[in-house]
C-alpha cells in the first residue's frame, strides 16, 4: 500500500469539488450563466469518482461488516442531521418572513423523514435540492457492503463490467423504454444506476492505485467515461447545464487528477486552501444551497439592493464558515465519539 499522507491529495479535490458545486448553485441562483460556472454542477461527479476509490479502499480495510457500518453511519449523519435541523429552522424563518412556499403540506413532517436520508423512499421532497446525491451514495454503500459480507469484493471487475454492459444495452433502447412502469420503478428505487460508472471508475483507480498499472482498468475506466456521455439528458442532471462534449472533457479531466495521483505527481494540489476546503467539503455540500442560494443570494440582492456578486461571495463567505463550525463542532467530535465507542 502506498504511503497513507498521499491520499491529501484526494482531500483537495474533494474540497475543490465542493467549492465548484457551491459556487456555481450561488452564482446560478437567478439564472444560468451559460458559462465555465456552469461546469461546476459537474463537481458531483467529480465526488463520485473519490467516493469509490475511498469506500473501496475503506472496505479492504474494515474487519467486519459492522466496522464499515460504523464508519459510514458517523461520517455522514452527525453533520447531516445539523445541517437539516438548520435549514429547517431557516426555512421557518423564510416562510414566515415571505421568501418561500413550504416544500410540501407539512414542513415538519419533511423535516422528520429528511432526518433518515431515506426520503425519496417516502416519496417526500429533500429539504434542500442537492440531497439527492446522498441517497445514491448510500446506495452505493449499500451495494459495497453486500459485496463484502458475501466475500465477492475480489470479483468487483466482473460484477462491474456486468453492469456497464447492462446500462449499456440499457441505453441503446432508453427510448423505447424511457415510460414503461419498469424502468421507472428500477430508477426510482436503485439511484445508483444512472451513476454507478463513475463510482466503478473510482473503484478501478484505486485498484490501479494498489496493484500498479493495469491496461484493462484503463480501458475500463474509458468505458465508463464514454458510458457517462451516451447515458445523456435527462437521464444525467450536468447534461441539461452543459454539452455532451464539454462533459466528456470534464470526466476525462477528472480522471487525469486520479492518473497523476496514482503516479504521485498531484502533489502540487496540496495547499493549506485545499485542504482546508477538503476538511469542511461534506459539511460545506450540506449547509450552501439553501443557506446560500435560497436565502443569503436573494435577501443581499433582491431585498437589500446589494449587487449579485457581492452578495454571491458574501454568501459564500457564510456557507463556508457554517460549515468550519458544523464540522469542528460536530461532524469531527461526532464521528471520533461513535467511533471510539464502537472501538
Amino acid at each position: 500500500m502506498k504511503n497513507k499522507p498521499r491520499l491529501q491529495e484526494l482531500d483537495a479535490l474533494r474540497g475543490i469539488a465542493a467549492f465548484m458545486v457551491a459556487f456555481y448553485h450561488l452564482a446560478t441562483v437567478n439564472n444560468r450563466q451559460d458559462s465555465i460556472i456552469e461546469y461546476g454542477a459537474t463537481g458531483v461527479e467529480l465526488f463520485f469518482i473519490i467516493s469509490g476509490f475511498v469506500i473501496f479502499m475503506t472496505l479492504e480495510r474494515c474487519k467486519s461488516s459492522k466496522d464499515f457500518i460504523v464508519s459510514r453511519f458517523s461520517r455522514l449523519y452527525p453533520a447531516y442531521w445539523a445541517a437539516v435541523t438548520i435549514t429547517f429552522v431557516l426555512y421557518l424563518i423564510t416562510i414566515n418572513l415571505g421568501f418561500h412556499e413550504t416544500p410540501n403540506k407539512n414542513l415538519f413532517l419533511t423535516y422528520a423523514v429528511n432526518l433518515t436520508m431515506l426520503q425519496r423512499y417516502f416519496r417526500i421532497s429533500s429539504i434542500d435540492g442537492q440531497y439527492w446525491t446522498l441517497i445514491v451514495e448510500l446506495v452505493f454503500y449499500v451495494f459495497m457492503w453486500l459485496l463484502f459480507v458475501t466475500k465477492q469484493l475480489k470479483n468487483i471487475k466482473i460484477t462491474g463490467t456486468g453492469i456497464l454492459v447492462m446500462l449499456l444495452i440499457w441505453r441503446i433502447f432508453f427510448d423505447e423504454i424511457n415510460e414503461t412502469a419498469f424502468h421507472k420503478s428500477l430508477l426510482f428505487s436503485v439511484p445508483l444506476l444512472k451513476y454507478f460508472p463513475l463510482f466503478f471508475a473510482g473503484i478501478l483507480f484505486y485498484d490501479t492505485y494498489k496493484k500498479g498499472t493495469s491496461l484493462i482498468n484503463y480501458s475500463l475506466i474509458i468505458s465508463c467515461i464514454a458510458l457517462m456521455v451516451f447515458m445523456k439528458e435527462p437521464f444525467i442532471k450536468s447534461l441539461s447545464f452543459i454539452t455532451e462534449i464539454e462533459f466528456a472533457l470534464i470526466l476525462f479531466t477528472y480522471c487525469g487528477f486520479f492518473f497523476l495521483f496514482i503516479k504521485n505527481k498531484l502533489h502540487w494540489l496540496v495547499n493549506r486552501v485545499t485542504l482546508f476546503m477538503g476538511e469542511i467539503s461534506y459539511s460545506l455540500y450540506l449547509i450552501h444551497n439553501f443557506t446560500g442560494a435560497r436565502v443569503i443570494v436573494p435577501g443581499l440582492h433582491t431585498i437589500a439592493g446589494a449587487p449579485f456578486w457581492i452578495s454571491v461571495i458574501v454568501a459564500l463567505a457564510v456557507v463556508i464558515g457554517m460549515a468550519y463550525a458544523i464540522n469542528i463542532l460536530i461532524e469531527k467530535p461526532a464521528m471520533y465519539f461513535i467511533r471510539r465507542k464502537w472501538i
